[in-house]
């Protein structure tokens, strides 16, 4: 007789724990599209690349209203109830509640954390009083919106993933006593900057890039002396890899701009955003020629084909194109002493000076985009903070 095959919802309940056993019980339960196990209070989830319906009202309503005396199925929404109403209703203190979310690229780590987010806010709406929803709900939904931003700057198309995040972040939610989320704020971790100048083949650079060339195509009045087409800036054509399946670069890039909106971002900030973004393209167009010898060590300068971008690159940055050129071309020394020294850079030298601010801009630009981001998070909050405030 065929032995039964493993199907524990917590394998904390299996006769015996072992590694091939765990595995084969998490097989057969995603063959059957059940794609959570617990483990106590650990949750295992496979991505099943695949919508099976598991996040709908109804899904929600089951999980946040069960009233029967067996546990429901392991599911994320089931960790988020857990976490909440033990920060609300705690048995000894300390309240505080951390969701860690980990795994490999591809695994959903991405989606995992914006679930838990409409989780919350869910639910932070439903314990608002009717005078304060309105309130509430723009907390509530700063907070997600600002997902499509992070997602835009932050993630790109991978072999193994088409929305890799390639940088970690912690999101702190604070809430009332009441369980209303009154701000939020995030610090990011690791943002993988290498990725602006060079790209495996079949990956993509970041997601923004991407979307402002195609606004860039359709709407945006474009410097004409040089091209914007991802096919002809270096930064982008490396790979061979241009487009993400079923993905429209022009739609999330009227989303990413409706959330700037929403957020607070004003006119002046998301031109110098567009401004920064066009400036990094530019600069990974910019040829250099060798230059003349000067006292034994070689030289270079910007070639004649690519001063169009040195030029753009120059206007996006408020500086002069002789200003920029300089920047890439000479290194200047601070002596011991105090004084400067200037030492002219060699072509190989100068490449990697191009590159190197290309990535610092970039870098730059992402931190200042979290910072502005908790500025908005923080604009929401009313500063009537409850001295027993928690966050998850």
């Amino acid at each position: 007789m065929e032995a039964k095959q493993l199907d524990y919802d917590d394998m904390v309940f299996m006769p015996e724990f072992t590694g091939p056993l765990a595995l084969d019980n998490v097989e057969n339960r995603f063959k059957k599209n059940k794609i959570y196990t617990s483990v106590s209070s650990i949750l295992i989830s496979i991505n099943p690349y695949a919508d099976l319906g598991l996040y709908t009202k109804e899904m929600y309503d089951y999980y946040q209203y069960n009233k029967t005396t067996e546990s429901p199925p392991p599911h994320v929404f089931g960790v988020a109830k857990v976490a909440y109403r033990q920060m609300l209703f705690p048995s000894e203190q300390p309240r505080n509640q951390s969701l860690l979310i980990s795994g490999e690229s591809g695994a959903g780590k991405t989606e995992t954390t914006k679930l838990f987010l409409r989780y919350f806010a869910k639910q932070s709406e439903i314990n608002a009083p009717k005078s304060e929803v309105k309130e509430k709900v723009t907390i509530e939904g700063r907070i997600l919106q600002a997902n499509p931003i992070l997602e835009a700057f932050g993630n790109a198309k991978t072999l193994r993933n088409d929305n890799s995040s390639r940088f970690g972040r912690w999101l702190n939610v604070y809430f009332s006593d009441k369980g209303q989320i009154m701000m939020g704020s995030m610090t990011k971790y690791l943002l993988e900057e290498s990725r602006v100048v060079f790209q495996d083949k079949g990956e993509r650079n970041y997601n923004v890039f991407y979307q402002v060339c195609a606004a860039w195509e359709k709407e945006i009045t474009a410097d004409e002396s040089v091209s914007m087409d991802p096919k002809n800036l270096e930064y982008l054509n490396k790979s061979g890899c241009y487009s993400v399946k079923g993905v429209s670069d022009y739609l999330l890039y009227e989303e990413m701009m409706q959330c700037f909106e929403q957020l607070g971002f004003n006119e002046k900030e998301q031109s110098a955003i567009l401004k920064i973004l066009k400036s990094v393209l530019c600069l990974g167009n910019i040829v250099f020629e060798e230059g003349p010898v000067v006292k034994g060590k070689g030289s270079s300068k910007v070639s004649e084909g690519s001063k169009a971008y040195l030029n753009t690159v120059a206007k996006c940055l408020s500086l002069t194109p002789l200003i920029v050129e300089r920047i890439l071309t000479i290194q200047d020394l601070t002596m011991p002493s105090g004084s400067f020294y200037s030492l002219p850079r060699e072509k190989s030298t100068a490449e990697s000076s191009r590159h190197a601010l290309s990535k610092s801009l970039y870098g730059r630009l992402f931190s200042w985009l979290v910072e502005r981001i908790n500025i908005a998070f923080r604009s929401s909050y009313s500063g009537k903070q409850d001295p027993e405030s928690m966050r998850v």
